[in-house]
Order: structure tokens, then C-alpha cells, then sequence
């Protein structure tokens, strides 16, 4: 696969991205968040919602409901 798209900051080519978990804060409310890294200079490309987390979170939430957590 050829990889063309690359960092606005070190201007390297980005064949893949690191990941870091962050916290991601709205209003009083507070969610698992991921952020995409530079590989080359650690600049953040893009954040979004952990949704592997939100899912679990939910699922855990669901059962305590439910009376299975």
C-alpha cells in the first residue's frame, strides 16, 4: 500500500499513527477519548471518542441495570 498523506507539522510521510488514551471533558461530563500521533514528531493528527470504551462502558451500565454487574 502506498502511503502519500503526510504531517502538517514535520512534513514526513505517515505510514501509520501512535495512539494515546486522553480524557475528553464536556461540560461536566467526562468520556475516554484517543488521540492519532505522529509517529515521527509525536504532533496529533486527530482525536475521537474510545468508542472500544463507550462500548464497554455501556455494556457494563446495561448489566448493572439488569442486575448482572
Amino acid at each position: 500500500m502506498l502511503h502519500s498523506g503526510k504531517c502538517p507539522k514535520c512534513d514526513k510521510v505517515v505510514s501509520y499513527a501512535k495512539l494515546e488514551s486522553i480524557d475528553l471533558k464536556i461540560g461536566g461530563a467526562g468520556y475516554k477519548g484517543i488521540s492519532y500521533v505522529c509517529p515521527s514528531c509525536r504532533a496529533v493528527l486527530s482525536v475521537s471518542l474510545d468508542h472500544i470504551a463507550l462500548t464497554t462502558d455501556i455494556a457494563e451500565a446495561v448489566a448493572r441495570r439488569l442486575g448482572r454487574g
